[in-house]
């Protein structure tokens, strides 16, 4: 819980919030989110909606994703080896089942200029969002309780949550492979 609490903490120290009391009640209002959501399970459940930037500058929004496909979500950071380490198995996926399956991916605690710089340098063809969570109630950080990083998600293409995958394991590649095969 002391990472749960350093997290918000750092999140509310540049959040930009207009009092220090608004500050206060907002980041225990994430904080107490966060722990609930980190104890749910969303297996069999519809997913929260949530919108966020890409990287183009648009924004994305979950629940207007229109596609008949499933969904891999994967929630990754440039600071975070094991998120590195799972892009080439990653792409091989995407290749693969492309006409089946949307990757999205949503970059966690990287500025804009070290994200973008990652999604280059690592080539990353699918579409890339930033959770720069400003606002916890829209954070799919907050909403999913993500503590563990790699952590990946498949959808249905109705947004039910159909797996989740904390860390990187190679039980996603297999799942994938029995779920589109």
């Amino acid at each position: 819980m002391i990472f749960v609490s350093l997290i918000t903490t750092i999140f509310f120290v540049f959040s930009g919030c207009h009092s220090c009391a608004e500050k206060k009640e907002t980041q225990e209002q994430a904080s107490k989110m966060f722990k609930e959501n980190m104890e749910k399970d969303f297996i069999g459940k519809p997913s929260p909606d949530f919108t966020l930037p890409d990287i183009d500058g648009g924004m994305f929004t979950l629940s207007e994703y229109s596609d008949n496909k499933y969904l891999v979500i994967d929630f990754w950071g440039s600071w975070c080896s094991f998120c590195i380490a799972e892009f080439p198995e990653m792409k091989r996926y995407y290749e693969k089942y492309r006409s089946k399956v949307e990757f999205i991916g949503i970059d966690i605690d990287d500025g804009v200029l070290r994200w973008k710089h990652a999604v280059k340098k690592h080539e990353l063809p699918w579409l890339q969002l930033r959770d720069d969570q400003t606002i916890p109630k829209n954070s799919p950080r907050y909403l999913f309780g993500i503590y563990l990083f790699p952590t990946t998600i498949i959808l249905a293409p109705d947004k039910t949550v159909l797996y989740l995958f904390k860390g990187e394991t190679p039980e996603l590649y297999k799942t994938l492979d029995e779920l589109l095969n």
